[in-house]
């Protein structure tokens, strides 16, 4: 019997949380509650708002980040500084020079490997 209710609670918490996703697109925009619409449809916000966004399919067309501007720089990579993971950067670009996400390593303390695992979807 407790199987049978922790199959149910699980099945209605997933139900719910894709009720929860708001698709967009041209004739359906994005709510205020969660402007921005993604590359893959969804609405949200946060990183939703970055990369990826599509304006027209969002509240309004300032809804999305624009972009940094690239600069010319030279970087060291003998240590993970200016390194921030993708679920943390959102939009500042003083907040680091690089946005990753899986798992990034070091090696012989004098270069980064960007790794990724076979499960994940890293960028």
């Amino acid at each position: 019997m407790k199987t049978i209710h922790a199959v149910a609670a699980v099945t209605l918490a997933a139900a719910s949380a894709v009720q929860a996703m708001i698709s967009c697109d041209a004739n359906n925009p994005c709510p205020s509650s969660s402007p921005c619409c993604s590359s893959y449809g969804f609405c949200g916000v946060g990183a939703y708002c970055l990369g990826g966004c599509y304006p027209k399919d969002s509240f309004s067309m300032d809804s999305c980040m624009p972009a940094p501007v690239c600069k010319s720089s030279d970087y060291d990579f003998t240590n993970m500084n200016g390194f921030i993971e993708n679920t943390e950067y959102l939009g500042d670009p003083s907040t680091g020079n690089w946005v990753f996400s899986g798992n990034p390593l070091m090696y012989n303390n004098e270069a980064v490997l960007l790794t990724m695992t076979e499960d994940s979807s890293g960028t």
